[in-house]
């Protein structure tokens, strides 16, 4: 009606600071006993269902209080409105970057979460991808490795029976032979064969035997002189074999 009253009765509420209308009538929000288009800065509903603006303990999307925000979604500075972030979210915050450790489960989510095994390029890897690994065990980030990679970690050489498949950066067992850290399915020339570990090395500090290292020479067989040659060759009928030597 049109009585003038010092304030708004139960179940009304005031709209443009001069009229009382039935609550029911208030199609937006009320704050402070005020019909309002949205609820101000930290401030918003119960739930869908509801009108009445009140402060949010938590966060504020789509004018409701919530106890976090959607994923995609998180709060900038000291508001409690959850908007949608341009890079990354990290406990209901906007970042530029998850923290150490911590990644997106894929591309097209923003949301870091506590990665199990590895991170290449901010996503949780199950494993770090070609010629990348770890630098130590304090990180989990992939990084492209400036030597050789094994097992996810970046490594100054390939371990035992292991090398790569040039270009590739990955250590694995190789097939046939290794010369220094590659795979090789035979020893370059001038190279001798350690039967051993399957390595090419540039020099032997044994015996040598059809380009093979060997500990010592075969049946018949020795070197004449220690100091010049370390080759093994077929000893003459007319010679002996002591310690590898052929004596006559």
């Amino acid at each position: 009606n049109s009585t003038c009253v010092s304030s708004c009765p139960l179940g009304s509420t005031l709209v443009n600071n001069n009229k009382c209308v039935d609550n029911n009538t208030c199609n937006d929000f009320i704050y402070q006993s005020n019909c309002v288009t949205s609820c101000p800065d930290d401030y918003g509903t119960q739930s869908s269902s509801t009108k009445d603006c009140i402060a949010c303990q938590n966060y504020k999307y789509n004018n409701i209080c919530v106890d976090s925000c959607p994923v995609g979604f998180g709060k900038i500075g000291t508001s409690k409105n959850c908007v949608s972030c341009s890079n990354y979210v990290y406990q209901n915050i906007c970042v530029d970057s998850c923290p150490n450790n911590f990644g997106i489960e894929s591309s097209n989510l923003k949301n870091c979460i506590s990665c199990a095994n590895y991170i290449n390029d901010n996503i949780c890897v199950s494993s770090c991808p070609a010629n990348k690994g770890i630098l130590n065990n304090q990180t989990k980030v992939c990084t492209t490795c400036t030597n050789y990679a094994y097992l996810n970690t970046c490594v100054d050489s390939c371990p035992p029976n292991t090398g790569v498949i040039e270009p590739s950066k990955n250590c694995s067992t190789c097939a046939n032979y290794k010369y220094k850290n590659s795979c090789v399915t035979s020893c370059p020339q001038n190279t001798y064969l350690e039967t051993d570990t399957k390595l090419c090395l540039d020099s032997c500090n044994s015996y040598i035997y059809e380009n093979t290292c060997v500990n010592n020479c075969p049946n018949n067989f020795g070197i004449y002189d220690i100091n010049t040659s370390k080759i093994c060759k077929s000893c003459g009928e007319n010679f002996t074999i002591v310690n590898n030597i052929c004596t006559c």
